[in-house]
């Protein structure tokens, strides 16, 4: 048996606008979670009779941690792309399948560093969630949203929190990929491998404020044929620059969010001399 944490089950019911507020199906209640613990977030969206909602018209999933309902800002961000290799997002599932656990939608994974959030002193503090998608047309569409706890489970080592400044590392070998900010300054350092291809890097722009800054560093294979072509928000928006592999093996890109376009704009790249 390997050991892990249970997952949250988070159970969507699309009986209402605004929907019910999204529930733990293996309690019943809102969902919980210890701060500074690395939790799954396990998600199935079900409509006003109680079947399982198709997907099949969803670009992406994302859910949006933040204090409070009306806070300005977030303090996680995980988004989910319907054209990822594999795919994160599962268009149908069974009534049968998600309540014997075997079945979801889609799986969120907040790291320790994610649920390390202030609690205010106290034993426990409240956090609004949010499931939202953009469906392939480019409409936006909210899921739930609703209260979810934070609990302290007493001493245990410390975690360092995310603040004014972020980075993230990923590597990308195949299909499209995303770059989600969790600050309004943030690195991503994206390590490209794989074949021949052209690729979408999907700026997130979810709770950025205007003149964010993005800095993308590329870690590139010397394999030629492989372009990243970076675009703001949905992949059906215009290119904002691209970069193709067999030149550089190393290069910076920079962007800066205006909020009167509601997109990312490519502010500089440095590029050094093959």
């Amino acid at each position: 048996m390997v050991l892990q944490q249970i997952p949250i089950r988070l159970e969507i019911d699309l009986v209402s606008t605004p929907p019910v507020a999204p529930i733990d199906r293996n309690t019943g209640n809102a969902p919980r979670f210890w701060r500074g613990q690395t939790v799954a977030i396990e998600v199935g969206i079900f409509d006003a009779s109680g079947n399982p909602v198709d997907l099949s018209n969803l670009a992406s999933l994302q859910a949006v941690l933040q204090p409070s309902q009306n806070s300005p800002y977030a303090v996680v961000s995980k988004t989910l792309l319907a054209v990822s290799n594999p795919d994160p997002i599962t268009t149908l599932i069974s009534i049968l399948g998600w309540r014997n656990g075997t079945q979801q939608n889609a799986t969120f994974v907040f790291a320790a560093a994610d649920t390390d959030q202030g609690l205010g002193g106290l034993d426990s503090a409240a956090y609004w969630l949010i499931v939202q998608g953009t469906l392939v047309s480019g409409a936006p569409v909210i899921f739930s949203a609703g209260v979810v706890y934070i609990d302290n489970a007493g001493s245990s080592l410390p975690v360092p929190n995310s603040g004014l400044t972020s980075r993230h590392a990923q590597t990308t070998n195949a299909g499209d990929f995303a770059i989600t900010p969790t600050s309004q300054l943030h690195k991503e350092i994206v390590t490209v491998t794989g074949a021949a291809r052209t690729s979408n890097a999907i700026l997130g722009i979810n709770n950025v404020q205007d003149g964010a800054e993005l800095t993308v560093v590329l870690v590139l294979t010397a394999t030629p044929g492989i372009t990243i072509e970076f675009r703001s928000g949905l992949v059906s928006n215009p290119i904002l620059v691209y970069q193709p592999t067999g030149t550089v093996l190393q290069c910076r890109i920079k962007f800066y969010f205006d909020a009167d376009l509601a997109s990312w704009v490519n502010e500089v790249n440095n590029i050094p001399s093959p």
